[in-house]
């Protein structure tokens, strides 16, 4: 599968440019990353108190699990 984009040339000729499907893949995979993320770090807020309650964690525990998680993603 390829994206053809046709074009006139100096000489009346047409030059074909192709996209490799490739790049459809690491654009989708991007979107889909950018969604993933900013719905976790949103819901993120939501359980700071029920699970810190529950473990018997502090605060800051849940906040550097959340961080590393998200440096660990960036990788």
């Amino acid at each position: 599968m390829t994206f053809k984009q046709e074009f006139p040339h100096k000489r009346g000729e047409q030059l074909t440019l192709r996209l490799f499907c490739g790049w459809w893949i690491v654009a989708a995979e991007v979107l889909l990353q950018l969604t993933f993320l900013s719905i976790c770090q949103s819901t993120v807020g939501v359980f700071p108190r029920p699970v810190v309650e529950d473990m018997g964690w502090h605060i800051w525990q849940f906040a550097l699990g959340s961080s590393m998680a998200v440096m660990a993603g960036a990788l």
